[in-house]
């Protein structure tokens, strides 16, 4: 991705919901403009970014929406967050959980940031 930009936070989230993922997404990207989110280039720099990673056990594959979220087995600071709360999480693609993932990812630059760090 790109990666000439300021350092940013990310954090997941564990929640349940009445709604199906596409309706769940249309949803996210209505509150992301309602915080401020504008338009910029792919992978660029953007005050809000709301991703759905996994949906209960669901593989969806459709245009506006991919589930499990296609890079995130490659993407360090989305496991580091979900060891927190996930790390027994199987991925349904890929038949291993964010812990095994985790294992295998790219950690340089990313640091865990909390009261609970290192």
């Amino acid at each position: 991705g790109y990666t000439e930009q300021d350092k940013f936070l990310n954090q997941a989230v564990k929640t349940t919901t009445y709604l199906e993922p596409e309706p769940l997404l249309k949803h996210i990207k209505r509150l992301e403009i309602g915080l401020g989110r504008t338009a910029t280039f792919r992978h660029g720099p953007r005050l809000i970014d709301i991703d759905i990673l996994f949906y209960d056990d669901l593989i969806i594959e459709t245009p506006p929406l991919v589930i499990p979220h296609p890079q995130l087995h490659d993407r360090g600071f989305v496991l580091l967050p979900m060891m927190d709360i996930a790390p027994d999480l199987m991925h349904p693609v890929k038949k291993k959980k964010i812990r095994e993932l985790m294992a295998f990812c790219e950690m340089r630059g990313i640091v865990k940031y909390g009261k609970n760090s290192k």
